[in-house]
């Protein structure tokens, strides 16, 4: 209950986070209903061909394809739904930005579907009605989804500048891990079923799929840690990554019938593994600036004090930002309610003693009604504090002076 009532908030926080994730949500539900309807279609109208040995062979069966590419959708449609709660709760506007972006290679991918369909001598003709009305779908959420994005990012960032400030590549840098996890790991998963006929080509992938995902903690630990060997091994494998897609592109694609999917899910990553590399050279290179105590973190114990007082004080100035108009709006009406509520004392009585003693309280008496005229005068301006808003404990009222000179007095006398 702790946990869900700030992250419902944070979700919830602005109707532009709303509107978000409301789009996304009507994404994915566009999405995966027909991609599971096509893929039943498929499974159950049209038969495989003979189990091959050639990869190439077994990869130019069309209903292998469609399985695939239809799997692999629907874990990236839900990768990408994870990616914009993500961007919500930690109010990033790059993970914002990003996950806007991917709606539109969303809207690729659903183009790919469709030239795929149309190559197709058997295709269904129900699916390919159902791919256009997807793909059209999607591009027709992607332009609200922008805008709101862009609102989005006109929020957030203000805290993203604030909080990072001159570390804004770490950000970048963690983004970009963010992204990695499907398009290093699952996309060697994905490499992986593809090559499941061939057991050696089926091992090495999932061998490097277990080491991507190892790498991407290594990655971010050695930012937090600030190990330049870590940070190198890292780059190292980042570098792998991109020679194992050259490799698919160029062993795997068959020329005479290229699979777009396979191909754009390659190109992506390797575009993608380029700018990972070139952030991590540029976090690198800020190694022992002063950098370590604003990415401290670790997989098995709680946030540094000092990240979780940062991220507080980001909070709280955000919430006192946008209640500043509010409270000044509303002083007046408080100032109103506190002098309604203040106890005011009632003068004093005059001591009992000749009136010649009344010289030396009555002047000090009508100064403190005067201050207090005048304390109430300039209660009107908005920058001075009420004077009914300190307690009755610190005023001081004229009763004690009039009754220390009446007895000061009288022990003259």
């Amino acid at each position: 209950m702790h946990l869900c009532s700030p992250v419902r908030q944070r979700l919830l926080e602005s109707r532009w986070s709303k509107w978000f994730i409301a789009l996304a949500l009507m994404q994915v539900i566009v999405t995966i209903p027909i991609l599971i309807v096509t893929l039943v279609k498929v499974e159950t109208s049209l038969t495989m061909q003979e189990p091959q040995t050639d990869i190439k062979e077994y990869l130019r069966d069309k209903v292998v394809r469609v399985r695939i590419e239809n799997i692999w959708f629907i874990i990236y449609e839900l990768w990408k739904l994870w990616l914009v709660i993500d961007g919500i709760l930690q109010a990033n506007s790059l993970t914002v930005i990003a996950s806007a972006a991917f709606t539109c290679f969303s809207g690729a991918l659903g183009i790919m579907q469709i030239i795929e369909s149309v190559k197709w001598d058997n295709s269904i003709a129900v699916n390919l009605y159902l791919q256009i009305a997807m793909t059209s779908a999607v591009w027709i959420i992607a332009i609200p989804t922008s805008f709101v994005a862009f609102m989005l990012f006109k929020d957030y960032g203000w805290n993203l500048v604030e909080r990072i400030d001159m570390y804004y590549t770490v950000q970048c840098f963690t983004l970009m891990i963010k992204i990695d996890i499907f398009f290093e790991v699952l996309l060697l998963v994905f490499y992986a079923v593809c090559a499941n006929m061939n057991k050696s080509l089926w091992g090495a992938a999932t061998a490097l799929a277990i080491l991507s995902l190892i790498s991407l903690f290594v990655g971010r630990k050695a930012i937090a840690d600030e190990k330049h060997w870590m940070m190198s091994l890292f780059s190292l494998f980042q570098g792998a990554i991109i020679f194992v897609n050259l490799a698919v592109m160029v062993v795997v694609t068959d020329p005479t019938d290229v699979w777009y999917t396979l191909s754009i899910y390659a190109c992506a990553s390797i575009v993608i593994v380029i700018f990972t590399l070139y952030m991590a050279v540029r976090c690198q290179r800020n190694f022992g600036r002063g950098l370590q105590p604003h990415v401290n973190w670790s997989l098995y114990r709680k946030p540094s004090k000092t990240s979780s007082t940062t991220a507080t004080g980001d909070h709280n100035q955000q919430q006192q930002r946008h209640g500043n108009h509010h409270h000044r709006n509303n002083r007046p009406r408080q100032q109103h309610n506190s002098n309604d509520h203040s106890i005011s004392m009632p003068p004093p009585a005059p001591p009992p003693h000749h009136n010649d003693h009344n010289n030396n309280y009555n002047p000090l008496r009508q100064n403190l009604l005067d201050n207090n005229n005048s304390n109430n005068n300039n209660g009107n301006n908005e920058d001075d504090p009420p004077i009914s808003s300190t307690t009755s404990s610190t005023q001081v009222p004229p009763s004690i002076f009039t009754e220390y000179y009446r007895l000061n007095d009288q022990s003259k006398r």
